[in-house]
């Protein structure tokens, strides 16, 4: 079976009894930031009895294991048949989006896990064997996707036709595990848990400015995802590096909190220094005293202070790019004064695909007041000719498509504007783009009339490939060497050197949908 079960035989169900029945809804998947602005969803969960079930329209994610920070996800968002179910960190995205509804053969008492996509979890055959692997499948309301909750105090399991709960492998708390069935026997591994069974939400991202209306926000240092990256502030651009959550801690122990980045990392003091002047990184989620804060409200503004009764610093409390962040003795002073921010985000295109694939699946998302709606797609693009980059790695030349999650810049094309929401930029030959890591111009649109481009420019009058095309908000801070000139474009028939293609119908349908007050991303994953 691949792994040790603490108790292989099947045990008498504790005292918690059988709801079955119940739905847990939320308003709203995905809270993401994008340049210039950052998402806040409301996320309310809400219990609700069988006549109401079939509402639908509204998912919600499925933790595994309380506190875990890890997701029952469709892997990559694909919507093909037998696409493996895993857990992953939860983002929040469609992938993870899941509801409890009436099964699609109208049977009484029959449920399915429902997917955004509008496909199903399954059983393989309706199998009863331990350890088969869960995949996605088209819903139809057979046995295989006919589940049962069963609510045992503050956690479910789901439960299927031949006694098999749903299982993740191991419990083991890592990217891309499997989820599987197992005998139901009521251990971790089977225990799971709605949108934040603590609160009753989902703790939407925000930005955590420095001083009342600064303009400069907590920043992740170039987005990485390194252990012991420098935290920093910077001017407030709405994007991922600058999306965080006060979350209840990886460690469960009751009002133990963290504040974590969109990638996933823990804003951490090294060591746990009580020291004054100790500088913050970002590191892996792991519940220790290091990475453990408490709000503290006073007034409009928020401090954030650790165990050691130090408070997060702004040093000096200097407004400008790349000043780091510390800890200092709580004094209640403007540098340890922070703010949160919270404008909305309401349109999301998912682009994924496996690692080394140059084909991907892009599907287009607008929010509503029932939660993300599918709006375009899914569409076959295609990516780099090496595929998708692993988040943090993508590098100039690679021939790979960064992955994570990115606002966009402005629009452009060689032929006219299609009539796009978004500022457009007419191409002419004399436009060229610079991906020179040694230029001071690197990952800008240049005009060779009055500046130099660099070595080797990329040349903007190309046909057909930027007939129309939209700057994908990559490399903002133009670090040399990390990437450059990623666009969604106009397709080729071939892979591309980092971008995303689209034939050339699809592409302007998408531009046009795009709206700007809509604050739009675009998540690119591989699996």
């Amino acid at each position: 079976m691949g792994y040790l079960r603490r108790n292989p035989w099947h045990r008498a169900r504790p005292s918690g009894q059988r709801t079955g029945l119940r739905r847990i809804t939320q308003r709203g998947l995905v809270a993401l930031a994008s340049a210039g602005a950052l998402s806040l969803l409301a996320a309310t969960v809400v219990g609700v009895g069988p006549a109401s079930a079939a509402a639908g329209g509204t998912f919600a994610e499925v933790q595994a294991s309380q506190y875990s920070g890890f997701c029952l996800d469709n892997t990559g968002g694909s919507s093909r048949n037998g696409n493996p179910i895993q857990v992953y960190q939860c983002l929040g995205n469609p992938n993870q989006g899941w509801e409890y509804v009436p099964s699609v053969d109208g049977v009484t008492g029959h449920y399915q896990l429902e997917n955004s996509n509008g496909m199903c979890l399954d059983d393989p055959g309706d199998s009863a064997a331990n350890g088969t692997k869960m995949q996605l499948y088209t819903c139809l309301g057979d046995p295989s996707q006919t589940w049962t909750q069963v609510t045992v105090g503050s956690y479910t399991e789901y439960e299927n036709a031949n006694g098999r709960c749903l299982d993740n492998t191991g419990n083991a708390l890592t990217n891309g595990n499997r989820v599987q069935v197992w005998a139901c026997n009521g251990d971790a591994a089977q225990q799971w848990y709605g949108p934040s069974s603590q609160s009753g939400t989902i703790p939407p991202p925000y930005e955590v400015r420095a001083s009342q209306n600064s303009g400069y926000c907590l920043d992740d240092t170039g987005g990485s995802s390194r252990n012991t990256n420098p935290v920093q502030i910077y001017r407030c651009l709405g994007n991922p590096n600058q999306d965080w959550k006060y979350v209840p801690s990886v460690s469960g122990v009751a009002g133990h909190y963290q504040l974590e980045n969109s990638n996933g990392m823990c804003l951490d003091d090294p060591g746990d220094s009580a020291a004054n002047g100790t500088k913050m990184q970002l590191y892996t989620c792991l519940g220790d005293p290091s990475q453990t804060w408490t709000q503290v409200t006073v007034g409009n503004y928020t401090e954030y202070e650790n165990p050691n009764g130090r408070c997060l610093d702004n040093t000096g409390n200097a407004l400008t790019n790349g000043n780091r962040v510390q800890v200092w003795a709580c004094n209640g002073d403007a540098a340890q004064q922070w703010y949160t921010a919270t404008p909305s985000q309401g349109q999301l295109i998912t682009v994924t695909a496996s690692y080394g694939s140059t084909y991907a699946t892009l599907t287009a998302y607008d929010l509503t007041s029932s939660g993300w709606v599918k709006q375009l797609g899914p569409w076959t693009a295609r990516v780099g000719y090496n595929g998708i980059a692993a988040p943090g790695t993508k590098r100039e030349g690679d021939g790979k498509t960064p992955s994570s999650t990115y606002g966009f810049g402005f629009f452009f094309g060689v032929l006219a504007n299609p009539g796009v929401s978004f500022p457009y930029r007419s191409v002419y030959s004399y436009d060229y783009w610079d991906d020179d890591p040694q230029s001071p111009l690197y990952n800008e649109w240049v005009d060779t009339r009055t500046q130099n481009a660099g070595r080797s420019p990329e040349p903007m009058d190309n046909v057909p490939a930027y007939n129309y095309g939209a700057v994908i908000a990559y490399n903002g801070a133009r670090t040399p060497g990390l990437g450059s000139a990623i666009f969604l474009h106009v397709g080729t028939g071939s892979s591309t050197a980092g971008c995303i293609s689209l034939p050339q119908s699809e592409l302007v349908t998408v531009l046009t949908w795009l709206n700007p007050a809509d604050n739009p991303l675009i998540l690119i994953t591989g699996e």
